[in-house]
């Protein structure tokens, strides 16, 4: 059997597989209470739900548990699931709908599998759960001990051997239908179709401030003289006091306390503007880290650099950036913040000589690649010169193809989107590098094997995610059974218990 990647989120899995093993799930009634859902020839056990939603509860619980606990926070399990997910949406109920939905899912692909005649013959997928179940029984003291263990937890091994054949289920009628030689296979035009639309091809050169392999960055040799004369016109000296409007994790407050802070800093400033306060006074307000900077362009946030860079020596001003409300002051700098502070023991300490040598090499870096943007503009030069031994700042970039929906490379993407075919542009990312960029033209006969296969396979999950909704409606659930169970009070499973995947 083809793999394909493994959508369903089953992190708990254990059985004891057998040879061979059936697609479809129980059909046959059992001792597993009275039936939750059905659908054609098979049902849902109130048991089988209980195992279900108390694998997503333990997971989902686990999982957050261990987010915030990187952050030094220990949230209980009943904080976690009060953790609003959407409006309106606790936790809990989200593991309620994601059990729901599964389980749904889980009676589809039997019937499928049952009406397609497909079933579990993968050697390979039965070796690994035998060997898992082997494993868990030795890791609890043998058979009879993880039975012991199985039962204070509720659980029963048919439930569990269910839930595991559904991820391999998925695999199996994905596959009959959108795998090679499949019944819905994704044509090709498709896949091309796809590609023309959301695929940029590109070149370039970029002018790097840092060596990419060591972190170290690129300077050049400056007179004192030199270095005095630009830390002198490019850095500014600013002390603020922040009002923040986000939280710890830069997600906005309600517009309630937003309201309180913009207050709380409209009152600062007339406190200083009518002379009753100085910021020194209100250091205590500052929910930064920082109150004095010193700095030159490319450091700061948008907002905050260009009103320092806009204002007179001594003025105040309060400015909103995405953090909040900064009530600021812009300062004279003075030769310690150039030079440093001598201590006692004769060492400096401080200053921004060093800062202003990197500022400077960074300009000379940039202004290199605009000299060349200048160039390719105007028809000078017709290609990327090569890369050099003597520039080692600057890499060509070879053609190249990116997807418009790479969410990680946004700002990039959206730099060469805005180009013309055949046109250049450039971008500064500070503390990182300029790029100079071509926006060059798409064809077919561009798309590589492996870009294929990824948008194939994007098509295909898509397609079949719609299959199996359409089937939703036909699935019969009794919701006054459904109505008994409670997320927060179904047992969470022992985290030992759901390391397969």
């Amino acid at each position: 059997m083809k793999k394909t990647t493994r959508l369903l989120s089953l992190l708990l899995v254990l059985a004891m597989m057998f040879a061979f093993v059936a697609c479809n799930g129980n059909s046959s009634s059992r001792d597993g209470g009275r039936v939750v859902m059905s659908y054609g020839d098979y049902t849902l056990s109130e048991k089988d739900y209980m195992y279900i939603l108390s694998m997503f509860k333990s997971q989902m619980v686990d999982y957050y548990k261990s987010y915030f606990a990187q952050y030094g926070v220990n949230y209980e399990e009943k904080d976690i699931l009060a953790l609003e997910m959407s409006e309106g949406v606790t936790l809990s109920k989200y593991i309620e709908e994601v059990a729901i939905e599964f389980s749904q899912q889980m009676l589809i692909f039997e019937q499928l599998c049952a009406d397609s005649g497909i079933s579990i013959t993968d050697q390979e997928d039965l070796n690994e759960m035998s060997e898992y179940i082997s494993d868990m029984e030795f890791a609890y003291g043998g058979k009879d001990l993880f039975e012991i263990a199985l039962a204070k937890l509720g659980i029963e091994r048919s439930s569990i051997e269910r839930y595991m054949r559904a991820n391999i289920n998925y695999e199996l009628i994905f596959d009959y239908r959108y795998g090679d030689g499949g019944i819905a296979a994704i044509p090709q035009e498709s896949v091309h179709k796809n590609f023309l639309e959301n695929y940029i091809r590109y070149d370039g050169a970029l002018y790097a401030y840092a060596d990419y392999s060591t972190g170290e960055e690129y300077t050049f040799e400056y007179t004192d003289d030199e270095i005095k004369a630009y830390f002198d016109k490019e850095f500014v000296k600013v002390r603020h006091i922040l009002y923040m409007t986000v939280d710890k994790s830069n997600n906005k407050l309600s517009e309630d306390k937003i309201k309180e802070k913009k207050a709380k800093a409209d009152a600062a400033l007339a406190a200083v503007n009518a002379g009753e306060k100085t910021l020194d006074d209100l250091k205590s307000e500052n929910e930064d880290s920082g109150y004095e900077y010193v700095f030159t362009k490319g450091k700061m946030v948008k907002a905050f650099e260009e009103a320092a860079f806009e204002m007179e020596i001594g003025e105040v001003r309060l400015v909103e950036t995405e953090y909040g409300y900064h009530l600021m002051q812009k300062l004279e700098k003075t030769e310690e913040d150039f030079s440093g502070k001598v201590k006692e023991d004769g060492k400096t300490e401080g200053g921004n000589k060093q800062n202003t040598v990197l500022a400077m090499s960074m300009s000379a870096i940039r202004a290199e690649a605009l000299e060349l943007l200048s160039k390719l503009q105007s028809g000078e030069i017709s290609e990327y010169p090569a890369e050099s031994n003597d520039k080692k700042y600057y890499i060509s970039m070879k053609p190249a193809l990116i997807n418009k929906n790479e969410s990680n490379y946004k700002t990039f993407i959206d730099m060469v989107t805005e180009i013309e075919v055949g046109k250049f542009a450039e971008k500064d990312f500070p503390g990182d590098a300029t790029y100079v960029i071509r926006r060059l033209a798409l064809t077919e006969k561009d798309i590589t094997s492996e870009i294929y296969n990824t948008i194939k396979d994007d098509i295909a999950f898509e397609a079949f995610g719609e299959y199996v909704q359409s089937f939703y409606d036909k699935v019969t659930i009794n919701k006054d059974i459904l109505a008994n169970f409670d997320v927060l009070t179904v047992p969470a499973l022992d985290s030992e218990l759901y390391t397969f995947g």
